[in-house]
């Protein structure tokens, strides 16, 4: 059987995801899988057995945020796209399995040929519609699921969510959970300037709390920031934000000026690199997860594997990927959520915190083995 994979984006926390899909998918022998990718796809070859083209945004990756870098990336995302569709009209493919809508009126025209020209597509519902102008993009959304022959969603909490958006197509639904995280954790360079910098600077606080990720409105990292603001006692807490503002974001930028004074609270507005990601969730005691949306994180999965608990809001189906051991789960109410951030924050030790850590990295491994998620979506979506 021969299996396509097309993820264009591949890299800040995808990679993960489809590396471990591929992976899966290339230690079973009757699978012939290749993967088209970002062109800066974030593994090393030597990690790669599968075919693996880096094929998507070359140029516009690197490219300064603006108008020119919007067109650029346009441009090749059609150019990219067409070439792909001839590749599959020569080839013939049994599976194309699709991982995002990168632009959504454009796929909703190349995916139609991604189904004519393979014996299935099947697409991968990350989310159900994008967390920012959903409405705007919903009819293209209709039209992508309309030309999949399978759906995956990660969750019972994301599937109610697609019914209630789309019920036509319901029969195409398949639940297969988001696998854990890969690799092994890479070593720490601590010669590197920000983490030289920032080791120095958490020597003065006994705990961190840590949000990390792209930061918009629905990840809710305002809620913690207005957290830190009612609460006078910190506790000898460090609070880090790390990841840049992805769009308008008014109720986190309006509280700047009480960020700026806060020598408590750090704000790292900026691209994190690898390294310094996996420098603040080494130093981190606790993760925090306060989104007003989502349908799942790999913020939890990243979380588990360097052994950290999480303290998350109960959207999507981020319950479906803990329990009470491994950390706090709130509803999804900024006075339910205040009062159990205080609780943690003054009556959690780092002890606690570690063996929570602990246990949350047993149960993800224990339960999100990749090849066991992928022998599912062969046997019910490929086959």
């Amino acid at each position: 059987m021969k299996v396509v994979l097309v993820n264009p984006r591949g890299i800040k926390g995808d990679e993960e995801y489809i590396h471990g899909i591929a992976m899966a998918l290339y230690e079973n022998k009757a699978i012939d899988v290749s993967l088209f990718t970002n062109f800066y796809y974030e593994k090393n070859n030597c990690e790669i057995p599968y075919s693996c083209k880096r094929f998507f945004f070359r140029k516009s990756e690197k490219m300064r945020e603006g108008f020119i870098r919007k067109v650029v990336r346009i441009s090749e995302y059609i150019i990219q796209n067409f070439k792909l569709i001839r590749i599959f009209k020569k080839e013939r493919p049994d599976i194309v399995h699709a991982f995002w809508s990168v632009v959504s009126p454009l796929d909703a025209f190349f995916f139609r040929f991604f189904k004519k020209y393979s014996d299935k597509f099947i697409f991968t519902a990350h989310n159900v519609l994008p967390h920012i102008n959903k409405e705007r993009y919903k009819k293209y959304y209709k039209r992508i699921y309309s030309y999949a022959d399978k759906i995956i969603v990660h969750g019972e909490g994301i599937y109610k969510e697609f019914v209630a958006e789309f019920p036509e197509y319901e029969d195409k639904l398949f639940i297969s959970r988001h696998g854990k995280k890969q690799d092994e954790l890479q070593a720490i360079d601590y010669n590197d300037p920000e983490v030289k910098k920032l080791e120095r600077f958490f020597t003065d606080y006994k705990k961190i709390f840590l949000c990390f990720g792209m930061i918009y409105y629905n990840k809710g990292f305002d809620r913690m920031v207005e957290f830190w603001k009612k609460e006078k006692d910190h506790n000898d807490t460090c609070l880090v934000l790390a990841g840049k503002i992805q769009s308008d974001y008014k109720e986190l930028t309006d509280l700047f000026s009480f960020m700026d004074k806060q020598k408590d609270l750090l704000f790292l507005n900026k691209y994190i690199s690898n390294n310094l990601l996996n420098f603040l969730l080494s130093k981190s005691d606790l993760i925090l997860i306060p989104y007003r949306h989502a349908s799942m994180s790999g913020v939890m999965l990243t979380a588990a594997a360097f052994s950290k608990p999480v303290f998350c809001t109960n959207v999507g189906s981020l319950s479906e990927y803990m329990d009470e051991d491994c950390g706090w789960l709130v509803e999804n109410d900024d006075d339910l959520l205040f009062a159990k951030a205080s609780e943690i924050l003054h009556d959690s030790s780092k002890d606690t915190l570690q063996q929570k850590g602990m246990y949350f990295h047993d149960y993800v491994n224990k339960r999100f083995n990749w090849s066991i998620i992928v022998k599912e979506i062969i046997e019910s979506c490929y086959m």
